[in-house]
């Protein structure tokens, strides 16, 4: 059952279904989060009480590639997915609204992060003669440049970069049609702190991130929506320095490819789609001496309008994201004066679910 979207992108704007402009307040919520956890089934009618009482309206839910298809390629688990599908039914009854993100922090479980499936790592066979970084890296460039890297590694006939990316998809499309009937979902991340991989490697050839590898990825993720998910919208990640965890690369990365990955990190700005579907997840950075030394609340007001132009340069919809509550006055004021819509991750203490 496909619904009609309950907020879409005009001129820029995220507006609801009557085209009225939006400004949502909402939360990070995570499988790994001890701050921000996802609530268990017996926690839902508290969480979501809890998340009402504190006016929020939208919620970035992360999910992980390895919950959804862990045990070995095309094997959902479906029981994951159906306990997904309950909460999401609790958030709708509590009229919050949910982009569902996967994460893929540190690549996966096999390195100590979230993520991939341990049989990714498998695939690639990577031998004993790289220690866990080395590997690490070598499962990003994989998945970003495989067909470049290594072309003659192939899985079921396919290059490893293809046959990663089209599971990497088709997980994310199978969690959308267990999930299709719940209409409180919006839309779905493309993905949420990656990694660039080698990028040595990838100077060798040479290959823009950006250009050769990000963006492809991201039109393709979106194009495999459209068919039977056409209302949805998609959260792509930017990033205002590369102090930021979601895209790291190294510090003797190329100046001007850096440079580029840090302004473009999520942004798709050469697509016809970008302009309806694509919202941009900006990161504010607080100030650098917000915690030690006292700024007036204009400068810090100008510091972070100064990130968001920053980053953005033209006209995207965009949604901030703020990890600390201090400063946060002033991100309420910046993104209502912008137009913007907001996520706001704060102390443990100020959680709606504690452990």
């Amino acid at each position: 059952m496909k619904h009609e979207s309950l907020i879409a992108i005009q001129d820029g704007n995220i507006v609801d279904c009557q085209g009225k402009k939006r400004v949502f307040k909402g939360s990070t919520i995570s499988p790994f989060s001890k701050d921000f956890p996802i609530p268990s089934i017996s926690q839902a009618d508290s969480f979501f009480a809890s998340l009402i009482k504190s006016n929020t309206t939208m919620l970035r839910w992360q999910i992980l590639w390895e919950d959804v298809e862990g045990e070995a390629p095309e094997q959902y688990n479906e029981a994951y997915l159906a306990d997904l599908r309950t909460l999401l039914k609790k958030a709708e009854e509590a009229g919050i609204l949910v982009f569902l993100e996967p994460v893929m922090k540190d690549w996966g479980s096999s390195f100590g992060g979230y993520g991939a499936p341990a049989w990714t790592v498998k695939l690639a066979d990577l031998g004993e003669n790289l220690d866990k970084e080395q590997k690490l890296k070598a499962m990003y460039s994989l998945f970003w440049a495989g067909k470049k890297l290594a072309p003659e590694l192939l899985v079921e006939g396919d290059n490893i970069q293809d046959y990663l990316q089209e599971h990497y998809i088709a997980a994310m499309k199978h969690t959308a049609r267990r999930v299709k009937d719940c209409k409180t979902v919006v839309g779905f991340g493309i993905m949420a702190e990656g990694q660039l991989g080698d990028a040595k490697a990838m100077e060798l050839f040479p290959l823009s991130f950006e250009n050769d590898c990000l963006k492809p990825f991201q039109k393709n993720f979106i194009a495999a929506f459209q068919k039977k998910h056409s209302h949805y919208l998609f959260l792509a990640e930017a990033m205002v320095t590369g102090e930021h965890s979601s895209w790291k690369f190294s510090p003797d990365y190329n100046h001007q490819n850096a440079h580029a990955l840090q302004k473009e990190g999520g942004v798709i700005p050469d697509v016809d789609l970008e302009a309806t579907k694509v919202v941009t997840l900006l990161t504010l950075e607080p100030p650098q001496k917000l915690l030690s030394v006292f700024i007036s609340k204009d400068k810090m007001k100008r510091q972070f309008q100064e990130q968001i132009k920053k980053t953005l340069g033209g006209g995207n919809s965009v949604m901030v994201d703020f990890p600390t509550a201090q400063g946060i006055e002033c991100v309420q004021e910046v993104v209502q004066e912008e137009g913007l819509s907001y996520f706001v991750n704060i102390a443990m203490a100020e959680s709606p679910v504690r452990a």
